[in-house]
């Protein structure tokens, strides 16, 4: 087998496969029908892609060593490495989050979701820290964790077709700056995201009626709640964070957090996904301007980069030319 290929197959494509096993059983029948578990297989499944590939990558080791000094260790110590941790620390927050949503009453949701992004806020900008970092950076990444998770609510019904977007955004942007172990980590992230979009339109709809449009009414709906709005805003707020830190090619900080924005492309169909009478048309709304605003975001990206590489190759001209 191509090097290449078994790579990828190893650090992107079996994690992504791990989560998605993990979330199958309720996506697709009777357990498909409490909200509660639906949220906490969505939320957890991207987390455990993210955290499977980390423990491929830098093994788990590199966790280990966040909490505890490990006898005869003699690898460094890096402060990126907290993301896997992070990512472990999310996959059951998921699931407490989740199971605390199946007892609240109705109007409890919403306060106990901005409650815990709040938490989720103020511990990234205590515990999480990474490379030439500020104060001020900080406070600033326990803020992007709180907007991050109050962002992934506009992607309604469309939040497992958006994140495969959203992470997918992250992987290129870590591909861009240097970031290779990053961006498959990203990459297994999206990955996963689609396997659980892919399911819970098949749990929701049955194989055929997915192609038809038929809905069973029991299923409970898949739509951005607290466990999904706290992981995933965590998540790609720190990954972020991670990117900006540890960019070497000079991408600005603004297209790291403009991609933890993009759910809020939800809203450009907004009518049109009102309007749509059956679920898939109405994710599909949403999940395009989501699809959209990504492709703009990262065509400007790549263009600002060459241009960028083109203006240092003629500096370098014209230094050559005069004997700088």
């Amino acid at each position: 087998m191509n090097e290449i290929v078994q790579y990828v197959l190893e650090v992107v494509v079996l994690p992504a496969l791990a989560g998605v096993l993990c979330a199958a059983p309720f996506l697709i029948g009777p357990l498909r029908r409490r909200r509660w578990m639906v949220e906490g297989a969505t939320a957890s499944a991207v987390a455990i892609a993210f955290l499977v590939s980390f423990l491929v990558e830098p093994g788990w080791k590199a966790i280990a060593r966040q909490l505890v000094a490990i006898e005869n260790d003699d690898a460094p110590f890096e402060r990126w490495h907290r993301l896997g941790l992070v990512a472990a620390v999310l996959v059951a927050a998921a699931w407490m989050l989740s199971l605390f949503r199946g007892r609240d009453a109705a109007p409890r949701t919403m306060l106990r979701t901005i409650g815990t992004l709040l938490v989720l806020g103020v511990l990234a900008a205590v515990f999480v820290e990474f490379p030439k970092v500020t104060v001020a950076g900080r406070i600033g990444q326990g803020a992007l964790v709180f907007t991050s998770g109050i962002v992934w609510m506009f992607a309604g019904s469309s939040v497992a077709w958006s994140a495969w977007v959203v992470f997918g955004v992250l992987a290129a942007l870590a591909a861009l700056g240097g970031f290779a172990s990053l961006s498959v980590m990203c990459g297994a992230a999206s990955v996963a995201a689609y396997g659980v979009g892919a399911l819970g339109a098949l749990g929701a709809h049955g194989v055929l009626g997915a192609l038809v449009g038929a809905r069973d009414e029991s299923a409970a709906p898949a739509g951005p709640g607290g466990a999904v709005m706290a992981v995933f805003g965590a998540l790609t707020a720190l990954i972020a964070s991670c990117g900006i830190a540890y960019d070497t090619a000079g991408l600005s900080p603004a297209v790291w957090v403009a991609a933890c924005m993009l759910p809020l492309a939800a809203l450009v169909f907004n009518r049109k996904a009102k309007r749509s009478v059956r679920p898939f048309e109405r994710a599909f709304w949403s999940w395009l301007g989501v699809a959209i605003a990504a492709g703009i975001l990262l065509g400007a990206t790549a263009g600002m980069q060459a241009m960028g590489a083109e203006e240092s190759e003629a500096d370098d001209a014209l230094m050559d030319m005069y004997g700088g």
